[in-house]
């Protein structure tokens, strides 16, 4: 036990239970920052459009840069743990899947990293926000 009298060995401990004590801390201040959206409605992404039609858990989309109004161009699959969030300005909140309604526009954050081989364009999302 002598060891544990070392003014090392005590300041050690000390800034070890002060470490673990501030892990639930720095924990609950990411987890805000990361729910409040602000993060996901500030980047950009190539994927998006208006919504076409939603039939839980899918929501297709048309891309209006593609021509034709009623070509659904990606079909988005939202699971649980997909965020979904309404930017309006500079501000952005955390919505619910039931918010969102035909004719919306959206960006799209795909869970996986793609190589767009498919069409209309398969995304099982991470995060979604709404547009305007």
């Amino acid at each position: 036990m002598n060891y544990i009298k070392s003014p090392k060995t005590l300041f050690l401990l000390l800034l070890l239970l002060v470490a673990l004590a501030s892990i639930p801390f720095v924990y609950s201040y990411t987890t805000q920052a990361f729910a409040s959206g602000s993060a996901q409605c500030g980047k950009e992404t190539i994927y998006g459009g208006n919504i076409v039609s939603i039939e839980r858990p899918v929501v297709k989309l048309h891309n209006p840069k593609e021509g034709q109004s009623d070509n659904v161009s990606m079909v988005v699959t939202v699971d649980n743990s997909t965020h979904i969030y309404r930017q309006q300005g500079n501000s952005c909140r955390e919505v619910m899947f039931s918010d969102l309604k035909v004719g919306q526009s959206l960006k799209v954050f795909s869970r996986y990293d793609m190589i767009i081989a498919i069409y209309p364009v398969p995304i099982t999302a991470s995060a979604i926000v709404i547009v305007g």
